[in-house]
């Protein structure tokens, strides 16, 4: 029988750690978390009373399996009920190559996302 020492200790704890820390940022995180941030500020020389609520997306990253199709679904459903005037999409729609694990092709995502609805309508692209 062998006596636990300090470095196995120590490895089992780091691993352990380790193991924690990457099953939240490829699990947890991108299936739970939605950050919804909302901010206020005035431009100089803005019209006083004149509101304009922008909805900005950005990092997809859409790709099996960290971010399937129905992940992306929610998200233009909780965009569309912030009721923005404009929305805006900022690059990274599709995950590198390699990311994942089954073929997705960059229509379904593009098809998920033109279900936004803007209040002031689309900018065709």
């Amino acid at each position: 029988m062998r006596l636990l020492t300090r470095r196995m200790l120590l490895k089992g704890l780091l691993g352990s750690a380790f193991g924690l820390v990457g099953g939240y940022a490829f699990a947890a995180e991108p299936g739970f978390l939605l950050r919804l941030q909302s901010y206020a500020f005035t431009p100089p020389g803005w019209t006083p009373g004149l509101r304009l609520r922008i909805a900005v997306i950005a990092d997809l990253h859409a790709g099996e399996p960290y971010m399937p199709l129905a992940r992306i679904e929610h998200i233009v459903s909780a965009t569309n009920d912030l009721k923005a005037d404009v929305i805006v999409l900022l690059g990274d729609y599709v995950a590198g190559p390699g990311s994942g694990t089954g073929p997705f092709p960059q229509t379904n995502g593009r098809a998920r996302c033109r279900a936004l609805k803007p209040r002031s309508g689309f900018m065709p692209s």
